[in-house]
């Protein structure tokens, strides 16, 4: 999609987006708006920057979702210079619980660094969001108006970090009206959804088959079965029917011992 018209692509967020997937590392983009208000395009605009910048053709129901864990568990699937967008990210605070698991989203999206993959999530305010998410965003854009907004680069001071991440304005930004696209409907679907309470009904049956998966990859680690093994041995995503992929297990993992095992252990925390 071009945006020549809005902010040309050799400059401003676009430029900065171009110089990091050029050495190697991802973009993490927060959307907020004013005065916590609603109806302003927070959606539109980041539909807007997804179908911009997605070299493969974003696509509102594989690269967009309005649940944690899916957005988690795309990143190590997508190929590079992809984009990924989590709408209405306010569901989000410092230790929320997924699937009746604690995971600490914060540390996860630290890690998703270096794959030039790029994450957009659009919440009501910073204040919506754990403030350790916003430390870790590049960028903040803060919708003011109707297809109208601030850019901003979001910087930690080294040397005086206690002041937590600092603002700096870059140039504003405007969009299109996007609410009919198609990709847009995808994604305001999920959300809409979400509120009707279907999609978590719907997904019920594949959400309890995750769990008996990752439980059964916690407890092959525990008897020191590689990653690898691991891998080969579960049974693969039913969302996608693809492997699960190696960094997923990893995470699912990683605080699980190799040849840990203890059969006072529950198999599932």
């Amino acid at each position: 999609m071009a945006t020549e018209r809005y902010v040309p692509e050799n400059k401003g967020i676009h430029a900065m987006r171009a110089k990091r997937h050029s050495n190697g590392r991802d973009m993490k983009v927060v959307i907020t708006q004013r005065d916590s208000e609603t109806g302003g395009g927070k959606t539109t605009l980041a539909v807007f920057l997804a179908l911009a910048w997605d070299n493969h053709g974003w696509d509102g129901a594989e690269k967009g979702t309005v649940q944690p864990e899916e957005f988690l568990e795309s990143y190590p699937e997508l190929p590079k210079h992809s984009v990924m967008v989590m709408d209405e990210a306010e569901e989000l605070d410092a230790r929320r619980s997924m699937q009746d698991e604690n995971i600490d989203f914060s540390k996860h999206w630290m890690t998703m660094r270096t794959r030039q993959i790029d994450s957009i999530l659009t919440l009501p305010t910073t204040s919506a969001l754990d403030k350790r998410l916003l430390e870790l965003a590049d960028i903040r854009i803060n919708v003011v108006s109707r297809g109208k907004a601030n850019v901003y680069r979001v910087k930690i001071d080294d040397h005086s970090p206690e002041k937590g991440p600092q603002e700096w304005f870059m140039h504003e930004i405007e969009w299109p009206d996007l609410s009919e696209h198609p990709e847009y409907l995808k994604l305001d679907q999920q959300k809409q959804d979400m509120i009707d309470g279907e999609l978590s009904s719907n997904e019920e049956s594949g959400a309890d088959k995750k769990r008996e998966i990752r439980a059964e990859a916690r407890a092959l680690r525990r008897f020191g079965k590689s990653i690898r093994d691991i891998v080969d041995q579960i049974d693969n995503n039913p969302d996608t029917g693809a492997p699960w992929s190696t960094e997923t297990i990893q995470r699912w993992t990683e605080d699980v011992e190799a040849g840990g095992w203890t059969e006072d252990e529950e198999v599932d925390k």
